[in-house]
């Protein structure tokens, strides 16, 4: 059988990320790209090049294909698999699903990815009739044995993690235990050719592990991936880094682990892995990840750059310290933020902040505390988002205790609705002067592979801002001209 695998980050226009819940003034866009009035990220996808590597590896040919950069024929597949992204909704799997079918009704179309997960699956086959599979959780296996029951005509009831339509109803199948990290393969990049054009970003992203070890109660990745995590072997995360750098010809690279620096002792054994397996084998690497402030020592993020990190992607959450702690129990302080973003200066790697507005509890008196924390803090980048009630988070599964109704991004509970969370976050932005640019971390990232500073980059998130709120001189315009420049064939 013929396997064809679509992945992809959709474009993103303004009212796109209005809907994901970003604080993104629409003047932010057009100043930052060039009068763009979308975004769009032509970073290689993960998700569907595991799967993919996976399958070869157990004899099933696969061909995969991004569906914003490549052309898109499955007219000889027989089976077309869609790598969902957490950038990607219902009516973007509506799209790809559409384009198959005209091109090959009789293909068998199957989803996995994170929107099985942010979603209820019953909903997605609901909303997309073409839709004939979705794959819920970690797919490997479980698309192979897809393919292997749909090769020989075996009913699906004997496949786990699947939701599927039978004589108009929706079947569910138990889970799927999850892999052992001995079967946690390195994705095989030659699968997808990265020679393609000028516009796929070189930057490639890389997992040494899945699963985090917090639990916080808005979070639908950790329930994902459940706990304990796997953590993949020091050497073939060397091994994966050299590879992608001889073989594919890049340097940059992005973690992509629920959170890279937990726990540290372990995040400290993978930068010193890097250091001695690529950078004094003279490899020049530079990455960036997910990391949590109460992992952030000066030791630890010396480490980092000494292993070529260049950019944290941190969820500081809250300037409140209660608000912190009904977030269940992040184990730090609005002090521990502001020291975070001191050390990243004084070792050189970016920080980005996120904060969460609108959680259970929040108060004006909150909303002015993490004013005050970003304002002393003054992360090189910072993007606040409102609240976003998931399903299969303990947020939404508890919401009596909570005391939180509604779902997704419109909600109320006792002490704030959504619509005046939505009022804060416009609050926090006018009320400080630190950089507000939502994917900084990723724009740090795309910038490195095209060759920019710590210090190149730093000035442009300054000019950025300077330029969405008003300025129009020179300098700032030329600043804010080069990046835009160099990052437009990507974005």
């Amino acid at each position: 059988m013929n396997v064809l695998i679509i992945g992809g980050y959709p474009p993103m226009e303004i009212p796109d990320l209005d809907e994901f819940g970003a604080l993104l003034l629409p003047s932010m866009i057009p100043a930052m790209f060039s009068n763009k009035d979308r975004v769009f990220f032509s970073l290689p996808t993960l998700g569907s090049v595991v799967v993919g590597t996976y399958l070869q590896q157990h004899g099933v040919e696969v061909t995969i294909k991004d569906f914003y950069l490549d052309e898109i024929n499955t007219r000889d597949a027989d089976i077309v698999g869609i790598s969902s992204t957490f950038m990607m909704g219902i009516d973007h799997v509506r799209e790809v699903v559409k384009t198959v079918k005209q091109q090959n009704p009789a293909a068998t179309v199957i989803m996995g990815g994170p929107l099985s997960w942010s979603i209820s699956p019953s909903e997605i086959l609901e909303a997309i009739p073409d839709l004939d599979i979705i794959v819920r959780r970690e797919g490997e296996a479980t698309f192979l044995e897809l393919v292997q029951a749909l090769r020989t005509g075996a009913t699906l009831d004997g496949v786990q993690g699947i939701f599927f339509r039978r004589e108009g109803e929706i079947v569910e199948t138990p889970s799927r235990p999850f892999l052992p990290v001995t079967d946690l393969l390195s994705p095989d990049w030659s699968l997808m050719d990265l020679r393609l054009g000028t516009s796929r970003m070189r930057l490639l992203p890389v997992e040494t592990s899945r699963g985090c070890v917090y639990n916080c109660v808005y979070c639908s990745e950790v329930h994902y991936w459940d706990k304990p995590v796997r953590f993949k072997p020091l050497t073939a995360v060397v091994e994966e880094i050299r590879r992608n750098v001889k073989q594919c010809g890049v340097s940059t690279f992005r973690f992509v682990d629920s959170c890279f620096s937990a726990p540290p002792q372990r995040c400290a054994e993978v930068c010193d892995a890097i250091y001695d397996g690529c950078i004094r084998e003279g490899l020049d690497i530079k990455w960036s990840s997910y990391a949590r402030v109460s992992n952030l020592t000066i030791d630890l993020l010396e480490k980092m750059k000494r292993a070529g990190c260049v950019a944290l992607d941190i969820g500081a959450e809250s300037g409140d310290p209660h608000m912190l702690q009904q977030m269940y129990r992040r184990d730090y302080s609005p002090q521990e933020i502001i020291e975070v973003a001191r050390r990243g200066r004084a070792v050189g790697i970016l920080i980005h902040y996120n904060f969460v507005v609108g959680f259970p509890g929040e108060t004006e008196e909150t909303i002015q505390n993490t004013i005050r924390v970003i304002e002393e803090a003054q992360p090189d980048s910072y993007a606040c988002f409102l609240l976003f009630l998931a399903p299969n988070t303990t947020l939404h599964k508890e919401q009596e205790k909570f005391a939180i109704t509604g779902g997704g991004l419109s909600w109320r509970h006792a002490t704030m609705t959504s619509e005046e969370a939505g009022r804060a976050m416009l609050e926090i932005y006018r009320s400080t002067s630190a950089n507000l640019f939502p994917g900084g971390e990723y724009i740090a990232g795309f910038l490195t592979s095209l060759g920019y500073s710590i210090d190149e980059i730093r000035e442009f998130f300054a000019a950025a801002n300077r330029m969405a709120r008003g300025a129009t001189d020179q300098e700032t315009m030329t600043v804010v001209e080069k990046a835009s420049q160099s990052m437009n064939p990507f974005l």
